[in-house]
């Protein structure tokens, strides 16, 4: 999250796998989604951190240049899509009521925010 230092918000996009985790074995589950969710993510230039049942994706943004923010949004939006779609591909599925966005910045960087429409 050096990205925050450098006052650049950061979106955290936490997945929760826990109902694939629920019906197999966690240790076959854990290595079916890390090579797979890895190559999804660093496709998109999306950073990502996976342990157990647990994947969390993050992009920086950078507020002053509204191409490189959106741009950043969309990646970080496909990427998602695209690993929802592995997931069902693959008769598994999300636990979309224990995924959550956060947003993380300074709060330097919050006061002198102006997020492009």
């Amino acid at each position: 999250m050096m990205s925050i230092d450098q006052d650049k918000p950061v979106i955290l996009v936490l997945l929760d796998l826990s109902a694939a985790f629920d019906t197999v074995d966690h240790n076959l589950v854990f290595t079916m989604y890390t090579r797979p969710l890895g190559i999804i993510a660093q496709q998109y230039g999306v950073k990502y951190h996976l342990y157990a049942d647990d994947t969390q994706l993050y992009t920086s943004l950078d507020p002053d240049n509204e191409l490189n923010f959106s741009s950043s949004l969309k990646n970080l939006e496909h990427c998602i899509a695209d690993i929802r779609l592995w997931v069902t591909q693959n008769l598994l599925r999300l636990n979309d009521n224990k995924t959550n966005i956060i947003y993380l910045a300074s709060s330097h960087c919050v006061k002198s925010l102006n997020t492009p429409a």
